[in-house]
């Protein structure tokens, strides 16, 4: 029993983070039921079909009050508040012997804790700086947790009163079956309208909690490259800091090399990495990257794609330097060196792109989901 205190479908990263896992846990012979509380939502695309879903678990939506005629914040966090309590209290009806309740936003947790049965708790991109006694309540009760990264399991250790024992830290995964695209790159460039060339790339969300996720360090970096012939790709929202970052690129002159494509479906993303040569990830240092275990990163990886990365122990859990490229967060310079070298040098990014790939195989999401519930299903504690 999956629930979740949000909008779905989003074009956010989570909420594909969560349907994955939902989908993988159903593959493994398991009854699964999604319920999310309802959020008025722009896309009105179906459900399953804007995630590429197989059908084979049940997705519900839970009854909310609707609160929108209240000033701005004020309404998202008595919306938050109140959908939480109500999606607790509704998934009760289904508390019976072998049912595993799960979820992963703070409130829900937090109702579960309350009022709700015995629960697993997955903690995403801790970023409290203090030790908050609500997540202290959480630890306490959930049966199991589950950390999307050793970055937050470690600050939760650090924060809280918990037994590492009951703690599983699980990267977040990609299926492997998306990007086993038959076409080849020049044919999905001649469908997509991509050009011949160089072409590097970025795509997902271009911010997290209002914070850049190092796309402008990656524009800089374009316009400072020797090899002036290779075009930057970015695929990704929200709309206010696409045109941001046009400005960005105008103002260094490279309006020419940077293309910004938007948010689109996710269903299409394999498409547009198989027409890509090199992909970044530039995240800057901070709590965010330190915690993080983006699933960019993973669906870089299943393309086979030539990675340049920030050094940050977050990424380097999962990719090494015969897998990918990295350079100091923060450093355009550095960044631009990293994308010269890697055009000038044909056999390494073959090499690295082989390794990406092979990488990629231990990170599906069914392998994730079998390994997390085995761990809930274990005693220790």
């Amino acid at each position: 029993m999956y629930l979740f205190n949000g909008r779905l479908p989003t074009e956010k990263a989570h909420g594909l983070q969560i349907v994955k896992m939902c989908e993988a846990f159903a593959e493994d012979r398991n009854e699964v039921i999604l319920l999310s509380a309802y959020r008025r939502n722009p896309i009105k695309q179906d459900f399953f079909s804007f995630y590429g879903l197989r059908k084979n678990f049940d997705y519900q939506k839970v009854p909310a009050i609707d609160i929108s005629w209240l000033p701005g914040r004020l309404a998202y966090y008595i919306q938050t508040l109140l959908s939480a309590l109500i999606l607790v209290l509704w998934s009760k009806r289904y508390q019976g012997a072998g049912t595993i309740f799960y979820a992963r936003d703070y409130w829900t947790l937090f109702f579960l804790s309350v009022f709700g049965p015995p629960f697993a708790a997955e903690i995403h991109d801790y970023r409290f700086k203090k030790p908050r006694r609500f997540i202290q309540l959480i630890l306490n009760r959930a049966k199991k947790v589950i950390a999307n990264s050793r970055g937050t399991k470690e600050l939760l250790l650090k924060h809280y009163k918990v037994s590492g024992s009951k703690m599983l830290v699980a990267p977040n995964g990609v299926d492997l079956d998306q990007f086993n695209i038959p076409q080849s790159r020049e044919e999905v460039r001649k469908e997509l309208g991509f050009p011949a060339g160089i072409i590097v790339g970025h795509v997902g969300r271009l911010e997290t909690a209002g914070m850049d996720k190092g796309v402008g360090r990656l524009i800089e970096a374009v316009s400072v490259m020797r090899h002036k012939e290779a075009i930057l790709y970015i695929i990704g929202g929200p709309n206010n800091h696409v045109e941001y970052f046009k400005g960005k690129a105008k103002k260094l002159g490279i309006e020419q090399r940077v293309v910004f494509v938007g948010q689109v479906a996710h269903a299409i993303i394999p498409r547009y990495l198989r027409a890509m040569d090199i992909v970044v990830i530039p995240l800057d240092l901070n709590q965010h990257a330190l915690t993080t275990s983006p699933m960019k990163l993973f669906e870089y990886m299943a393309a086979g794609k030539v990675i340049i990365a920030s050094d940050l122990p977050g990424l380097k859990e999962i990719i090494d330097p015969t897998t990918a490229l990295f350079f100091k967060p923060g450093d355009a310079s550095g960044l631009a060196l990293q994308l010269d070298r890697i055009i000038s040098d044909p056999s390494l990014a073959t090499s690295l792109a082989s390794h990406s790939l092979k990488r990629a195989e231990k990170f599906s999401w069914s392998s994730r989901a079998r390994a997390i519930k085995s761990f809930i299903e274990s005693d220790g504690s």
